[in-house]
């Protein structure tokens, strides 16, 4: 072999194995999300523990800060986090709203602990372990039936009730902000008429009111869909972070 074509294999060598090696170093040394390319998308999943309100002091000025805290089932790649864990994800206001303890989602990461919901499954019963988040209020939504034709209104009936020993005032919104999901997507929200008012509780006292939705969506013949119903009632006013969450699941068919 010629002197020049070694000094050129040696040169390549000695760059490669350089390369490797500051790889190596900075992959220990320098958080993953920095060796994120550019408009990949990395995902992981989990259920969530529980959400939070916080509050964030940025260039002097205060801001809420709303974080859900996901039990991973596949590693966070970007974070480093193993599956098994927990960790607190910063996510948009909106989308914090609709979500709930023990729901299984899937995440699209981003870098500052950031994350968006790219799939929603929703919990129809609460978990265990957030029972007594609301002190003994106790929300209920129910259907007039399981099941309805296309085109047909179905109206879900609300109730809030005060189990508490004590009277208790709440901000409550007239009528609910809700969701329909079908398939861990979001197919269609309501939010008009978001009128609030707060109500007094008296022990085992209970409010109640229903809103509609008219099923009014293409669905190919001799198919069934489920949709999971989701409403958003209103919170403590004493503990914003405490929403009034419920769900219940109806099927829509020709």
């Amino acid at each position: 072999m010629k002197p020049l074509q070694k000094s050129i294999i040696k040169a390549i060598s000695i760059a490669v194995a350089s390369i490797v090696i500051i790889a190596s170093i900075a992959y220990f040394i320098f958080p993953q999300y920095l060796f994120v390319i550019p408009g990949y998308e990395v995902y992981t999943s989990g259920i969530v523990d529980h959400k939070k309100i916080g509050q964030l002091y940025n260039n002097g000025q205060q801001a809420e800060v709303y974080t859900a805290s996901i039990r991973l089932f596949e590693d966070d790649p970007i974070n480093n986090v193993k599956s098994g864990e927990t960790l607190a994800y910063v996510i948009p206001k909106n989308q914090w709203n609709m979500l709930e303890w023990g729901d299984t989602v899937k995440l699209r990461l981003l870098t500052e602990l950031k994350a968006e919901i790219a799939e929603l499954f929703p919990s129809i019963k609460p978990p265990e372990w957030s029972i007594n988040r609301l002190s003994g209020l106790d929300i209920e939504l129910n259907p007039n039936k399981s099941t309805y034709k296309t085109g047909e209104t179905a109206v879900f009936n609300v109730t809030v009730k005060n189990e508490n020993s004590l009277p208790l005032e709440i901000t409550i919104f007239e009528s609910a902000i809700f969701w329909i999901f079908e398939n861990g997507k979001t197919i269609t929200s309501k939010s008009e008429n978001y009128a609030t008012q707060q109500i007094a509780l008296e022990p085992n006292q209970e409010y109640s009111f229903s809103f509609q939705w008219t099923t009014n969506r293409s669905i190919q013949e001799n198919s069934s869909l489920i949709y999971y119903i989701r409403a958003y009632i209103g919170y403590f006013t004493s503990n914003p972070e405490n929403t009034l969450i419920v769900t219940s699941m109806i099927t829509i068919e020709n």
